[in-house]
């Protein structure tokens, strides 16, 4: 019988990937253990198969079984005292199933180490002035309205502190007083807080020519902005981020538009289909970055930079920019809309 602790931590080999996504979210583990009824184990499925998957797969209903990796790391009922060497020596591996002879599951041991992170900086864009949030933002910053009764900058630090992250660099402009008075060096949250304070708006990315100004370290910096609620996984696109070698890496998001009006295609002057209102899939920008300090020659002048023009010098650099792709909850809270939305759910 499996272990009831690790028991949802696992998915039956019948489930879809829909099922997968709502599991991955609910533990925020980033991987799960598939079984059949008899708890045999037929693999694994990491959120680096799963987002992978989600890049192929138009139809989130259809059955996990090209998600499922077979070539997993297991031990045996008499190996379960090796597991904290391994995690030590493998970072890589994050979890371990333990087996029986009959293949069947048992339990599940985890890599507890919380600070791998610690070091890597924390950016967070509160510049803003929330235009489009008005009149609630006339006297309050954007990221200083609340979900339940927590600011939403508050929210998005104490999530970041929960994966590991603890040094945050918060950018200020709008009303820039009130989230400093609020936060302060961040010592009552647990975490390092220092604020860079932009003189003129700087748009949407621009405030890392400050940043830089100061940044000595070799270690890659994960930059968002301060309007996002979500239970996203940073710690896994930090990874990502790492295994990859990348410069620069974009969170992107799956986004349906729904046309409301039949599509017509038209070749040489000819109709030849029409598709009743049809769901087009696009990525999107989530506003959720990291890259690496090399990438502070684009930073040398303190100017007003938005994240697409800078996408954009990139790109006719030939740089390749990696995408991670988001399958977690997600609201970019632009518009009284969005943040009614947010303060309905819980994450």
């Amino acid at each position: 019988m499996v272990e009831s602790s690790s028991l949802k931590f696992t998915l039956q080999k019948n489930s879809t990937v829909k099922n997968c996504i709502e599991m991955f979210n609910e533990t925020g583990a980033g991987f799960c253990v598939v079984i059949d009824k008899k708890n045999v184990v037929h693999g694994v499925i990491t959120d680096g198969d799963l987002r992978r998957g989600l890049l192929k797969i138009s139809d989130i209903n259809k059955s996990i079984d090209s998600l499922i990796n077979k070539n997993f790391f297991s031990l045996n009922t008499k190996e379960i005292d090796k597991s904290e060497k391994i995690f030590k020596r493998n970072k890589d591996i994050k979890f371990i199933p333990i087996i029986d002879n009959n293949k069947k599951l048992l339990k599940i041991c985890f890599d507890t180490e919380i600070d791998k992170f610690k070091d890597t900086p924390v950016i967070i864009m509160a510049g803003g002035e929330g235009k489009r949030l008005r009149p609630l933002t006339d006297n309050t910053p954007k990221p200083m309205l609340k979900i339940g009764n927590k600011p939403l900058l508050e929210i998005i630090v104490k999530k970041l502190k929960e994966q590991g992250f603890k040094n945050f660099y918060i950018s200020v402009n709008y009303q820039k007083e009130k989230i400093k008075k609020y936060f302060k060096n961040g010592k009552k949250f647990g975490v390092n807080i220092n604020f860079i304070e932009e003189k003129q708006a700087l748009g949407t990315i621009g405030a890392l020519g400050l940043f830089f100004k100061n940044y000595k370290s070799n270690y890659p910096i994960l930059v968002l902005n301060s309007d996002l609620y979500t239970n996203f996984n940073f710690k896994e696109l930090v990874n990502f981020h790492l295994k990859n070698n990348s410069k620069f890496t974009i969170v992107v998001r799956q986004y349906e538009i729904t046309l409301p009006y039949g599509l017509i295609e038209i070749k040489k002057n000819k109709i030849t289909k029409m598709i009743e209102k049809p769901i087009i899939n696009n990525h999107v920008n989530s506003g959720i970055y990291v890259l690496e300090p090399e990438l502070k020659k684009y930073f040398k002048k303190i100017k007003k930079l938005d994240a697409n023009e800078f996408i954009n010098l990139l790109l006719d650099s030939k740089m390749k920019i990696n995408p991670f792709l988001m399958h977690e909850f997600w609201i970019d809270i632009g518009s009284q809309q969005d943040l009614y939305k947010a303060r309905s759910k819980n994450v």
